[in-house]
């Protein structure tokens, strides 16, 4: 199988389709691009791959440096983390939550045909590290994206979808990747 990964968005959260989310895209009117007939990158692309016959896939990064529910302007950004303890701010992390939901519903429904769902950013996920040390590049709370709701979604859209949950594992990554070195 052929197949092709976009990157829809990157962990600075710059989208890279047209999102209704955030203005922070590629489609936005402050954007200069914006006004040509091919700004939905994604859309282009995907359309593109997809009529020479390679399979089209969407890379998404679960962290979003960009939103202030993820790195709250308020506190310090010491790594990639979300910098504030999402057990102090559960209302403030469900917005995240929601945000990226709504982010992945408009992948996965508005381009197409999509093959495979690749996320990053491993250490957003459900599991704490309670005895997490500064510079470790994890946090002791949670970072639950809730991955069964959005694993659900994504595949209630694209019922055939291959999801990467990079660098998780689990049942949400359905086969990993070869970085660094050769399987």
């Amino acid at each position: 199988m052929k197949y092709v990964v976009f990157t829809t968005k990157h962990h600075d959260g710059f989208s890279m389709f047209d999102t209704r989310q955030t203005d922070y895209r590629i489609t936005a009117p402050e954007v200069p691009f914006h006004s040509n007939p091919r700004a939905n990158v994604a859309k282009e692309v995907f359309a593109a791959f997809r009529a020479q016959g390679f399979a089209a896939g969407a890379y998404f990064s679960k962290p979003d440096w960009h939103h202030p529910d993820y790195w709250a302007p308020e506190w310090a950004t010491p790594d990639r983390n979300v910098n504030y303890d999402t057990r102090k701010y559960p209302q403030r992390w469900q917005r995240f939550v929601d945000f990226t939901h709504r982010q992945i519903g408009e992948l996965t429904s508005q381009y197409g045909p999509l093959d495979i769902l690749w996320l990053d950013g491993g250490w957003v996920d459900s599991a704490p590290h309670p005895h997490a040390l500064p510079g470790s590049g994890e946090v002791p709370w949670p970072q639950d994206i809730d991955m069964p709701g959005l694993a659900a979604l994504a595949r209630k859209n694209q019922p055939g979808l291959i999801i990467v949950n990079r660098a998780v594992g689990g049942r949400y990554e359905n086969y990993r990747t070869p970085e660094q070195e050769i399987p």
